[in-house]
């Protein structure tokens, strides 16, 4: 991880992950922020709808792992994606971290190092959501994508909100090997970045009021099987405000 944020910028927070945590125990030891959206609980204007049964389950989802391939010092947050059976429905596991909280702030660089498995059925939608919680006052996407897919990220069209309106790219990065991704925003302008190499920059449709990070990994337009699991890992998170 980054000791230090970039010229330019200051560090707001960060977390490397390196105490071990069980499934269950990710709350007691990193808080309810790490934990984020609470279980049971399922987005009405996305994806994860009682109608394909996505729900969040933190509790039963995530943990911090060690002795992870490939992470820098060995542990990892981990999703354990997967199919349990709750009071009469097959409720397909995922979970959204809000790692900086809702501490909300205006403009910010935001950075992870994550990879998953290729698991049909679910997708990442790690996004900047406003504090407002009206759609028209802006959401960036980066990266999205469902699993089995190349990451992609999206600027949506500011008020009035719609959800097919939107500045797309996409990229030839796909989730099974570790990256990172960076997403810059900035007064009239966002840019997207994996491994530091500029993906792409957008400069219209840039919201100019306070919004907060969410790690959201759901379940994709069609939803997965009941048999079909696998992980989501993330070695290190960092978010930079302007200085």
């Amino acid at each position: 991880m980054p000791a230090s944020a970039p010229v330019g910028w200051r560090r707001a927070y960060s977390q490397d992950f390196n105490t071990v945590a069980p499934i269950g125990q990710v709350e007691n030891v990193y808080g309810v922020n790490v934990a984020g959206y609470r279980d049971g609980t399922t987005t009405t204007n996305g994806r994860e709808v009682p109608g394909n049964n996505g729900y969040y389950y933190p509790s039963k989802v995530l943990s911090v792992k060690n002795n992870v391939p490939g992470a820098s010092n060995g542990t990892a947050l981990d999703w354990f994606l997967h199919t349990e059976r709750i009071g009469g429905i097959d409720r397909h596991m995922s979970a959204t971290p809000v790692p900086h909280g809702w501490a909300n702030q205006t403009y910010g660089r935001y950075s992870v190092r994550m990879r998953a498995d290729a698991v049909q059925g679910y997708s990442t939608a790690f996004l900047l959501w406003p504090e407002s919680g009206n759609w028209g006052d802006g959401e960036i996407d980066f990266p999205e994508a469902e699993l089995t897919k190349p990451a992609t990220g999206a600027v949506h069209k500011l008020s009035p909100a719609n959800p097919n309106e939107f500045t797309k790219v996409t990229s030839n990065t796909t989730y099974e090997n570790w990256h990172v991704y960076t997403l810059e925003w900035q007064p009239g302008r966002v840019r997207m970045l994996i491994d530091g190499v500029l993906l792409r920059e957008f400069t219209a449709d840039i919201p100019d009021n306070p919004h907060y990070w969410a790690l959201q990994v759901e379940t994709s337009f069609k939803p997965p099987t009941n048999t079909a699991e696998g992980h989501v890992q993330v070695d290190w998170m960092t978010v930079d405000a302007r200085s």
